[in-house]
Formats: C-alpha cells, sequence, structure tokens
C-alpha cells in the first residue's frame, strides 16, 4: 500500500512538473485585428494595417505609403531602465535639444507607466511633434524584451486612434 501510495505521488509530482513547465513557454504573437497583419522580429511582435510598406534596417519603418504619413517605426537599444523613472523634466532635458537640432519642436509631453494584456511594464509617452509647419501626434512604447529596451513609435500626421490602439492592445514581448 506504501509502495502504490509513493508511485501515485511520484506520477502527480511529474505531471505537476510538466504542466509547470508548458505554463512557463514564450508568451505568443496576440491575435491580428481584422485588416491588419503582423510585425514579429522575434523579440517583439504587434499588428499594423496590412496595405502599409515594411523597410527593415537600424531602425525598422512601416509606413502607409512610400510617400510617408502615418508610421511606425522600431527601435531598439542594451536592456536598461532609463524609461522606468522618465519624468517631463527630465525628457525634455534629454531629447528636446536634440530635436531642436533637426528643426523639430515638441509640445504636449505626458508620459505614463502602463500595461496591457502582454506586457506589464511599459513607459508611454505622448507628444506633439512639429516640423516645416506639419503638426503631428506621436504615441511612443518603451519596454524591454530579452536583453533589449524597445521603442516603438506611432506617428499619426492624420488621427488614427484606432491604429494607436491596435498596436499598442497587441504588442507582445516574445521573452
Amino acid at each position: 500500500m506504501k509502495r502504490l501510495l509513493a508511485t501515485i505521488l511520484a506520477l502527480v509530482f511529474v505531471c505537476t512538473g510538466i504542466l509547470a513547465l508548458s505554463s512557463c513557454s514564450a508568451p505568443e504573437p496576440a491575435p491580428v485585428p481584422e485588416g491588419y497583419k503582423e510585425y514579429n522580429n522575434g523579440d517583439i511582435s504587434f499588428s499594423y494595417p496590412e496595405a502599409w510598406i515594411t523597410t527593415d534596417g537600424s531602425v525598422v519603418t512601416i509606413t502607409e505609403s512610400a510617400a510617408g504619413g502615418n508610421n511606425v517605426t522600431v527601435a531598439y537599444e542594451a536592456q536598461n531602465d532609463d524609461y522606468k523613472t522618465m519624468t517631463k523634466e527630465k525628457y525634455e532635458e534629454l531629447v528636446k535639444p536634440s530635436l531642436d537640432t533637426m528643426g523639430m519642436a515638441v509640445s504636449n509631453v505626458v508620459i505614463d507607466q502602463t500595461s496591457n494584456e502582454y506586457i506589464k511594464e511599459i513607459t508611454k509617452i505622448t507628444q506633439t511633434i512639429s516640423v516645416s509647419g506639419v503638426s503631428m501626434s506621436q504615441t511612443l512604447y518603451m519596454f524591454d524584451s530579452n536583453d533589449r529596451t524597445y521603442t516603438v513609435t506611432v506617428t499619426e500626421v492624420k488621427k488614427d486612434a484606432t491604429l494607436v490602439k491596435n498596436v499598442f492592445d497587441t504588442l507582445v514581448a516574445l521573452k
């Protein structure tokens, strides 16, 4: 009887271990909304409009047309905590001079710490950028995946709340 009980307990522990390991698998990409397709570089994924054009490089640019307009950019750097403690004042001190040098005026900066269904810690920065008389809204999402800190920036030359929502809702760190 003791041997049977020991065998049953051993099987329970083995099964529990297998279930625990299977629940530790890497996150899957989020479901893709209708009219969108998935961007996936192995570290992160999100959805963007299916008709848009992707240009790979050190910074990935996804645009609605070859002429520009609304776009999503993906950049990364070595993992760091700089954005997790970012304040509006610190952002304007560090970033504003670079934008000024490029002839860009930044205003309406708002910095929040947020999360979505797939990423627990996201720094979200919203701002308005003006360059050559053209004003655009930007939403930046900074988060860690593997050994990198990613910045996914949604730029709206013309307002598109659905684009911003879909990128945010489907943003996944594929650790």
